[in-house]
């Protein structure tokens, strides 16, 4: 019995047929060849391919990268999130910051060490995410691997260039804090300016939860008693230790917001929806509430940076960290403590004054 190879089948005599895809989701091309064997019409479609993938990567738009990147990740069994972040770092990359930067490059192959200096550069300082490049830089690397796997993208940009860039070590955010009377001016602003980032924010304020779960909540997420809404459910897949939660007591300020959108009579399935009825994009948002809070008080708030708020201050009033994680959503307390417990100017007066000897 002769040996198989995969995409060759013998007709007869010489005649071979072979056939491959060109990258993923692409139309199979099949042609007719003449060899002295089956171990030659391979080599011969090995040919073809290398030269098939050779005209692809130099022709290729960016805008024709993006589909089998897509397919990459949903072959890899990715989740829509994972999906969709990657999606927004290639158009951050390839539809924004190289037509403003470099707008004669037009191939993925053109990249180079100058070019990614100034894209961290783009990153830090001119988006303003300045703990934000060992992040983009880990998941830009990602996304060319999978393009010079699948043959659109030379193995030296990712292998030279990208290599000479590595991920800095994670260092600890600096603790910010916010008066309420700051966040009552945030929230009277947002609403006035983008009434649809409205409830977002005041979820992350009032309830120290992640983006992602904020960004999550379903109408369906929420249990009723006649007009009143007396729960919202947390799903698994959108909290971080893949175990869902309910926070089963909500107050009269928190349910008025609730009903605000929940009664909106747009066809959505999101509690906090974008103009267009769809999921609001955690990174817009957040490259938003960046931009507004440093023009409004001249630092630079995540959306992360209420859930530290949160649990700081209400630590501060004495509240027991069991109380504060069945809002938030924490189940560890060991991370609680060490990561969303901190210093605060107000603390350390209060601390001071109380000891005061009165000399």
């Amino acid at each position: 019995m002769s040996k198989r190879y995969s995409g060759v089948r013998h007709i007869k005599d010489n005649s071979f047929e072979i056939s491959y895809y060109p990258y993923p989701g692409a139309r199979r091309k099949q042609y007719r060849i003449r060899a002295i064997s089956l171990k030659e019409a391979s080599f011969i479609r090995a040919e073809h391919m290398k030269n098939c993938f050779s005209r692809v990567s130099e022709g290729a738009s960016f805008d024709e990268l993006k589909a089998p990147l897509m397919e990459s990740l949903q072959a890899d069994r990715k989740s829509q999130k994972t999906i969709m972040e990657f999606i927004y770092i290639f158009d951050t990359f390839f539809n924004q910051f190289l037509p403003k930067h470099f707008p004669h490059i037009d191939s993925i192959n053109q990249l180079t060490i100058p070019v990614i200096t100034k894209y961290k550069w783009y990153i830090v300082v001119e988006k303003g995410r300045q703990y934000g490049w060992s992040s983009e830089l880990s998941k830009f690397k990602a996304i060319i691997k999978r393009l010079t796997r699948g043959g659109f993208c030379e193995r030296r940009i990712y292998y030279e260039v990208l290599s000479e860039f590595k991920r800095e070590k994670s260092r600890e955010m600096p603790y910010k804090e916010l008066s309420k009377t700051e966040k009552l001016r945030l929230l009277k602003h947002i609403k006035e300016n983008r009434p649809d980032y409205f409830g977002v924010t005041y979820f992350l304020i009032r309830l120290g939860w992640r983006i992602g779960q904020v960004l999550s909540t379903k109408r369906a997420n929420i249990k009723w008693q006649g007009l009143i809404p007396i729960e919202i459910k947390v799903d698994a897949e959108d909290t971080k230790t893949k175990v869902p939660y309910r926070l089963s007591c909500i107050d009269v300020e928190l349910a008025k917001v609730i009903k605000i959108y929940a009664f909106d009579r747009r066809k959505t399935q999101w509690l906090f929806p974008n103009k267009r009825n769809n999921k609001i994009n955690y990174r817009r948002y957040g490259e938003y509430l960046g931009r507004i809070t440093s023009e409004l008080f001249n630092k630079r708030v995540i959306p992360h940076d209420f859930r530290r708020m949160f649990a700081t201050e209400n630590k501060r009033k004495g509240f027991s960290d069991k109380d504060i994680m069945a809002i938030t959503g924490h189940k560890d307390v060991g991370v609680f403590t060490r990561h969303y417990v901190f210093t605060t100017s107000e603390g350390v007066k209060s601390i001071l004054k109380e000891t005061e000897l009165g000399i």
